[in-house]
């Protein structure tokens, strides 16, 4: 029994891996998902209002939620070089989302 509960969990983290792609430059966030990559999002560091993060077993790995202006939030779930990637983007953000958002320790 413990097998099968096992494997869901880790069959959709697999497919996570695979149909999610995080692209992270000195302008942009893109996310591309779904079957074929066909939902994409795209925002840019002035619409971040907040960040918050967790931490996915190790320091390596991470889960975050970018709050923006306007109210939605984006999920970014098991993002490879965590520290680094939300150090990036939190140094990009403007003062006033820096003061809502978890600094990283």
């Amino acid at each position: 029994i413990l097998t099968v509960i096992g494997i869901i969990p880790f069959a959709a983290a697999l497919a996570r891996q695979f149909w999610v792609k995080y692209k992270i430059t000195s302008r942009r966030i893109s996310v591309q998902s779904g079957l074929g990559g066909n939902d994409f999002t795209e925002l840019i560091y002035q619409d971040i209002a907040g960040l918050k993060y967790v931490y996915r077993g190790s320091n390596e790995v991470g889960d975050m939620v970018i709050e923006l202006r306007d109210g939605a939030k984006l999920e970014m779930r098991h993002v490879p070089k965590f520290q680094e990637i939300y150090k990036y983007i939190f140094e990009r953000c403007t003062p006033e989302a820096q003061e809502s958002s978890f600094a990283m320790e």
